[in-house]
């Protein structure tokens, strides 16, 4: 969601907000001409109020550091923290040619429901994490959570001496040698993860149907087999 303001020189600025609204349908004010914005996610019905501030409109908040989200492990941040299920894609979607490595997470004694069409639907609570590597050097990881608000988007920039990365609060563009990087905002990214596409793009039956090697058990498998079996699935 973005904004363009009339400067008193006559100059426009634009304004990137942070938190993106899925499904925005309209816009309101109360009684104090306080503005509000009106969503519908997959958690339901959603109002937000709209709040002007350096960072722009970011109800709740995630931890600074990658280290602190509970995803990774603390101490060494490239590596998942406990829980974390490794997967990858058979089409994935082409990045400026570097590497990435995926992981999912699921609340305990939850299940992806599977739809008839092979779309998976994540309950609240879910958290999909990918990090973007270069030249073995890591310059950013995406985390993608349900949250009771729908799902939202977090971009962490990995400092150089690779040790961890922090949460951006805007979009960014970055040099990393050859490579113009571009780190994108919340709002950005429900550009392409929308209500249409299922949200979770690339989590579905016909992209993980394939065999995938689990390094921490050294086990070759058939994705969808190796998720069947540890009771992720519920079809409906």
């Amino acid at each position: 969601m973005r904004s363009i303001e009339r400067q008193p020189n006559g100059s426009l600025t634009h304004r990137a907000y942070n938190q993106a609204i899925a499904d925005l349908v309209s816009f309101a004010e109360d009684n104090h001409r306080e503005l509000y914005a009106i969503g519908r996610g997959s958690a339901g019905q959603q109002i937000v109020r709209m709040n002007v501030t350096n960072t722009g409109l970011i109800p709740g908040s995630m931890p600074t550091q990658l280290s602190a989200t509970g995803c990774v492990q603390s101490a060494n941040p490239k590596n998942p923290a406990s829980g974390m299920i490794p997967y990858d894609v058979k089409s994935p979607l082409w990045s400026d040619g570097v590497d990435k490595s995926r992981y999912l997470s699921m609340p305990n004694n939850t299940q992806i429901e599977v739809t008839a069409t092979g779309d998976f639907n994540f309950p609240v609570g879910s958290v999909l994490m990918k990090h973007f590597i270069e030249n073995n050097q890591y310059i950013e990881t995406r985390l993608f959570a349900h949250t009771s608000l729908g799902w939202q988007g977090f971009s962490y920039e990995w400092n150089d001496q690779q040790t961890d990365a922090t949460l951006l609060s805007a979009a960014k563009d970055k040099m990393i040698g050859n490579l113009n990087w571009h780190y994108p905002s919340a709002g950005e990214c429900l550009e392409c993860h929308t209500a249409a596409s299922g949200f979770s793009l690339g989590l579905e039956t016909a992209q993980l149907n394939h065999d995938f090697l689990y390094v921490q058990t050294n086990r070759t498998a058939n994705q969808l087999d190796t998720l069947q079996q540890i009771q992720l699935f519920k079809i409906i």
